[in-house]
């Protein structure tokens, strides 16, 4: 175990793009047996994904972004409050003892994409924004433990702390669209004034006339439920809607 531990982060060092360390990731955690992962940062409590890196079927991805089956998600929901580790067998779920339709979808969507089981872990202060990660198996989760060389759950604080951005893909295209709160010329006057800069160097900057910079402000403000300009730069950046 301790070797393909070392192995799994020798083959991470000394790479620099997010997307290299994601598909090396993937690449040794299905060498211990793991058919697809899912590292992202998430709100447990709020329902809301910020970005996710995975390799689930891009099909099953998009169903489960377009149906919000985070809404009804129980690992979400469980490890929102724990740092400890949950385990979900799909396409078990009675009918009956689904809390909704919703909620039955998910849990036989899961099967029906291949991921017979799931082992979830989340890092981070428990009810609060955390990083998420997934690792599935076709078989039992047993079976997975039983044919992997390394813990899960070791493995799944590797990939943690080794994927630590997005990388260009389905998911986050969509996941950026579903949450898009400001618009492109929104973000770029807050970005500008938390750089230091005022209405009339904004305009300039941006080639606009003030008065345009102003209702780019006011779009801002009412966006963001923020009574002022500052007040909605400081929001803006608490939820990373924009890029400094």
């Amino acid at each position: 175990m301790k070797n393909a531990l070392i192995d799994f982060v020798d083959a991470l060092a000394g790479l620099t793009s997010a997307e290299d360390r994601w598909n090396e990731a993937v690449a040794q955690s299905q060498k211990q047996g793991i058919e697809a992962i899912l590292v992202g940062e998430a709100d447990g409590i709020k329902k809301q994904i910020f970005w996710m890196n995975t390799n689930m079927p891009d099909d099953w991805i998009t169903e489960y972004l377009e149906e919000d089956y985070m809404s009804v998600d129980a690992m979400l929901e469980t490890l929102a409050w724990q740092n400890e580790y949950h385990i979900v067998e799909s396409g078990q779920m009675k009918r009956v003892d689904a809390r909704s339709d919703k909620e039955y979808a998910l849990d036989h969507g899961l099967k029906s994409a291949g991921l017979a089981s799931l082992i979830g872990s989340r890092f981070g202060e428990p009810g609060r924004r955390g990083v998420y990660v997934t690792l599935c198996s076709g078989d039992t989760m047993q079976a997975a433990h039983n044919n992997s060389d390394v813990d899960l759950t070791m493995l799944a604080a590797l990939l943690a702390t080794s994927i630590t951005d997005p990388i260009h893909s389905q998911a986050n295209l969509k996941l950026k669209a579903m949450t898009q709160v400001l618009s492109q010329r929104q973000q770029e006057v807050l970005e500008l004034l938390a750089n230091g800069c005022q209405t009339a160097r904004i305009a300039e900057r941006l080639n606009i006339s003030e008065a345009a910079v102003n209702k780019h402000f006011s779009l801002a403000r009412k966006a963001l439920g923020a009574s002022t300009r500052e007040q909605a730069l400081a929001i803006a950046l608490k939820d990373n809607l924009i890029n400094l």
